[in-house]
């Protein structure tokens, strides 16, 4: 098996040998309802508030779930929909490309093994296959993967730490959140609502007010080891740009990258394929190239300020747009064509570099809110690793 040895008591034990896998009912559109029980998909266990489908019709037991059912996503896109989760929405049916996971609580703490499961993700990952971004987690593959598996008292007091160090990950999480609201609260009082434009500022398309919009390599680099930072649409998700979880390429093809477009202090980046229509100012002043899913912005600063760009790109003004203009049938994407003809409100310049220091003064706690949760979720991630090991001392 090649798995390493465990405390006394522990055992490496199969999937399949502790709880029972059902896969769920494959529903066509066609099956779709607007009344009836709720059909969980993908998208349901992401999204806590996500809408639904209905099925109107009777479906085999084993497909109908309630809250407290331990479900596990084996089909998606890595980093966004793998995972195992507890249902918490009531009676329901379960959509295809989700297990059902039936186990003896006796035996077993749910909670842990949803945290054990969570834990070998990325192992699963790895051994996925698929294609067009789409990877998939075989039943057989699952249901053979070893977990290691304590003492019933020792998964739930395994349980219990996890659940205090997430509960400290989310007090972060709602302190930044807190600065974030904050911003707005101050834009919304300084430029008033952006749709119906109260105050009557000028309505300017976005491509008068940069020297350049253009986007990223659209073709895949050769990623190596270490090198210079290349960044995708990922690398934006989390509220600022992350340069911590980045894949990188060499210093030859960046300088090759760059002749077309070099992100520079003060330009945007905004996310254009997949999770679009959010934007981050270039805060750091060092080399890093970028992928096609990303558009670069170079603002006209004698006209508009990088961070009032910003929040007026991360308005609901401008994602109206952006969703009337996306195409793609699969994987959502927006034509920089289209993100060219964007129109924003434009208030004096002198208002805007107003704006732009009081979100500096924010930023600047933001960043020491953003260092303090990349420590967090490192404690938080070592506590699960040592814990799945047998090494944390509970």
């Amino acid at each position: 098996m090649g798995e390493r040895e465990l405390p006394a008591g522990w055992e490496w034990k199969k999937i399949k040998d502790i709880c029972q896998i059902t896969n769920g009912r494959a529903f066509k559109p066609s099956d779709w309802s607007n009344e009836g029980l709720p059909i969980v998909r993908i998208q349901n266990l992401n999204k806590n508030s996500g809408g639904f489908n209905y099925c109107n019709f009777p479906v085999d037991e084993r497909h109908i779930i309630n809250s407290g059912q331990l479900l596990f996503s084996w089909s998606g896109t890595p980093g966004t929909s793998f995972g195992a989760f507890i249902w918490e929405r009531g009676k329901a049916v379960l959509n295809q490309h989700i297990f059902r996971i039936e186990l003896d609580e006796k035996k077993l703490d749910k909670k842990y093994l949803m945290a054990a499961l969570n834990s070998r993700i990325q192992n699963f990952i790895q051994r996925a296959h698929g294609s067009s971004g789409l990877e998939h987690i075989t039943k057989g593959l699952f249901e053979n993967t070893f977990l290691p598996v304590p003492p019933l008292p020792i998964q739930r007091q395994i349980v219990a730490v996890l659940e205090q160090a997430e509960t400290v990950k989310q007090q972060r999480q709602e302190a930044d959140a807190l600065a974030g609201a904050l911003l707005q609260s101050v834009f919304y009082e300084m430029f008033g609502d952006t749709v119906r434009n109260e105050m009557g500022w000028d309505i300017v398309k976005l491509d008068t007010v940069c020297t350049k919009i253009t986007d990223g390599t659209h073709i895949t680099p050769t990623y190596i080891e270490t090198g210079v930072p290349f960044l995708s649409v990922k690398n934006l998700t989390k509220g600022y740009l992350d340069f911590k979880n980045v894949k990188y390429i060499s210093e030859s093809e960046h300088r090759y990258l760059v002749k077309r477009n070099r992100p520079e202090k003060g330009d945007i980046l905004y996310t254009k394929v997949g999770t679009y229509g959010k934007a981050e100012v270039v805060n750091v002043d060092k080399e890093f190239s970028i992928f096609v899913s990303l558009a670069l912005l170079k603002p006209q600063h004698e006209k508009i300020n990088s961070y009032y760009l910003k929040f007026i790109l991360n308005s609901p003004h401008v994602k109206r747009q952006a969703d009337n203009r996306i195409r793609g049938i699969g994987v959502p994407d927006l034509h920089l064509i289209e993100i060219k003809q964007f129109q924003i409100p434009l208030p004096p310049l002198a208002l805007q570099q107003q704006f732009a220091r009081v979100v500096q003064d924010v930023e600047r706690i933001r960043e020491q809110q953003v260092a303090s949760g990349r420590q967090i979720e490192g404690l938080c991630e070592g506590l699960m690793a040592r814990a799945f090991a047998g090494e944390l001392r509970v």
